[in-house]
């Protein structure tokens, strides 16, 4: 055969492997490589990160803002494609509010925050003008001022005054007023508040459609549909620490037990099916325990991570929990004598991984799940003494993002999976 033809034949092959990138190698995790950190996220604490169906990457979490004589915090929104970033216009809220998690939905982007110190009233839009109003502030800490501070309007949604003041005496014993905050962005259009009247912070969200969304507080679930909120208490749980969910009507929530403030701390899950709540059969560990992240890809088939903890030597190590029709422990590789799991994320059944930190050593944990083994896998481009992972994105079995904190040079971290 004529070089020339071979050469055509070998370009061909090449073009039908995507320009002769080779596929993920069935037997390796790939890698994460740092990539340079946006200049739009200098100052930024980043809590949530996700990948939309269009490929673009949303960062979400909270900055310092500073003027001449005061100095507060604001969430903060970033949207990009890992090279060029910009920063979405979120509604003004006002000062001292952050965002803790994002979820990317069939039809856009929620996320779920918090505002600081007091009661701030709800937030709408004005559909004519498109533009959007916020209700007067409430100081909850000055009964006297209560009553002429409450804003009545028409377009008001939060508590009545009544209810308003009697939340007011429980305020004055010193509890740190909250409010939530919830939005949903669609595509590249600005973030939207879902108006709401709870007073906890929304700290977890699994996101469906435009009006469909749940959330978390650190002791409910809340359903939002078609902009009504219900509020789901899950049997055994009393303290969530994350929730997730295959469809609209089924997911789960975990966390610490009921039981565990007052007696030995164990690990919880709920689930949820046909519009109930049951206690999830988990099993039983030494040391005290509980469970921080949640990731399943069907009803039958699902993931948690945690952490337990000696009692004599306040030493932690990270935990596995694997669902296929029954919880078991898995294998996990040690660390360290003293590292936890806090997240954990799968794209597909047989390749996952699990974020935590290793406190011994003062640096973030990254483990892979490969043909049923997990392994610990090093970050090593980090020039840092002490540095943590705080969310992760594993939207597929090619793409994948990890973000964290320098903490020694005080900047972001951000990693691109490059298998």
């Amino acid at each position: 055969m004529p070089n020339s033809k071979r050469v055509l034949i070998a370009l061909a092959a090449c073009w039908c492997q995507a320009c002769c990138k080779p596929p993920v190698p069935e037997d390796s995790c790939g890698e994460w490589q740092l990539v340079t950190t946006p200049e739009e996220a200098a100052g930024l604490i980043i809590s949530g990160i996700g990948t939309d169906a269009s490929g673009a990457v949303w960062l979400a979490g909270m900055e310092s803002v500073t003027n001449e004589s005061d100095m507060w915090s604001q969430g903060s929104i970033l949207r990009g494609n890992g090279t060029q970033w910009f920063k979405v216009e979120t509604p003004d809220l006002g000062t001292d509010w952050a965002l803790n998690d994002l979820a990317v939905g069939e039809e856009g982007v929620w996320f779920s925050g918090t505002h600081f110190g007091g009661f701030t009233g709800a937030i709408d839009i004005d559909i004519e003008e498109e533009k959007w109003s916020q209700v007067e502030s409430v100081d909850l800490s000055d009964l006297g001022e209560l009553e002429d501070k409450i804003n009545l309007e028409a377009h008001y949604q939060g508590p009545s005054r009544e209810e308003l003041l009697a939340r007011s005496s429980e305020m004055k014993q010193g509890a740190a007023a909250s409010a939530a905050v919830a939005m949903f962005a669609a595509g590249s259009a600005a973030p939207v508040v879902a108006a709401n009247a709870i007073y906890e912070p929304l700290l977890r969200v699994a996101g469906f459609g435009a009006d469909s969304a749940w959330f978390a507080t650190e002791s409910t679930i809340l359903r939002y549909d078609g902009g009504t909120w219900a509020t789901h208490t899950p049997p055994g749980i009393g303290m969530i620490r994350d929730i997730a969910f295959v469809s609209e009507e089924e997911g789960w929530a975990a966390g610490l037990g009921t039981t565990g403030k007052a007696t030995v701390n164990q690990g919880a899950m709920a689930h949820l099916a046909e519009g109930v709540w049951s206690e999830a059969v988990l099993p039983t560990f030494t040391e005290p325990w509980e469970l921080m992240g949640l990731s399943f890809l069907s009803s039958t088939q699902g993931w948690a991570c945690g952490v337990t903890k000696n009692p004599d030597t306040a030493m932690h190590s990270g935990i596995i929990l694997q669902y296929g029709g029954e919880w078991l422990a898995a294998d996990v590789p040690s660390v360290s004598s003293d590292w936890y799991l806090e997240d954990i994320c799968f794209s597909d059944p047989d390749r996952g991984w699990a974020i935590g930190r290793d406190n011994e050593h003062r640096q973030g944990v990254l483990l892979c799940y490969l043909n049923g083994i997990w392994e610990h896998v090093s970050l090593s481009e980090i020039a840092s003494t002490d540095w943590s992972l705080s969310a992760m994105d594993c939207a597929g079995a090619e793409r994948g993002w990890l973000t964290g904190y320098d903490n020694e040079h005080g900047r972001v971290l951000l990693f691109r999976y490059a298998p």
